[in-house]
């Protein structure tokens, strides 16, 4: 600021930018106040502005994923949240679908068992408008998926004796 007498003061000034994303443009100044003490003495000036530099620059995105192993039986499900702040695209894909797949809808990934094995979801994020690419930008899931269990099959080849079953075990007795 040039050209304030002694005691005046600029106490206010409007600055306008010519965006609110990300990149390069303008910011303009405009509503200046100046003041002496309290009086306001902004008509006593003549004011010229100049549009300055502005520079927005993209932020590093935070982005993880909890929790990052699962043990599901095959024909179950569950889920992993994603934790992520940018504004680039979100992805995911399994390393394997013939033992687990995964959707996603919004940050929420749902974990599905397909068939007993082990595979891994692969979440990845983009660079966006106003956010760069996360400094990790692929995570993983490690996924177990159980065999679902089978019922053991009991025969009986004398049927003369009596089976009794506790839950767990049988007993024959004859």
């Amino acid at each position: 600021i040039e050209g304030l007498l002694n005691g005046h003061e600029l106490t206010a000034v409007t600055l306008t930018p010519s965006r609110d994303t990300a990149g390069e443009g303008v910011i303009t100044p405009s509503e200046a106040i100046i003041k002496s003490g309290e009086t306001d003495v902004t008509s006593n000036y003549a004011i010229t502005y100049v549009d300055g530099a502005l520079t927005i620059n993209q932020a590093i995105p935070e982005f993880s994923v909890e929790p990052t192993t699962v043990a599901i039986n095959k024909g179950t499900n569950t889920t992993a949240t994603i934790t992520y702040n940018g504004d680039g695209a979100l992805s995911i894909e399994s390393s394997d679908t013939g033992i687990a797949t995964a959707t996603l809808e919004g940050k929420t990934i749902t974990i599905n068992g397909v068939e007993g094995g082990v595979a891994t979801i692969i979440i990845k994020a983009t660079e966006g408008t106003n956010y760069l690419k996360p400094t990790t930008d692929t995570l993983t899931i490690l996924v177990t998926v159980h065999a679902a269990p089978t019922t053991p099959t009991i025969t009986v080849k004398d049927t003369s004796g009596t089976i009794i079953s506790n839950g767990n075990k049988c007993i024959y007795l004859h």
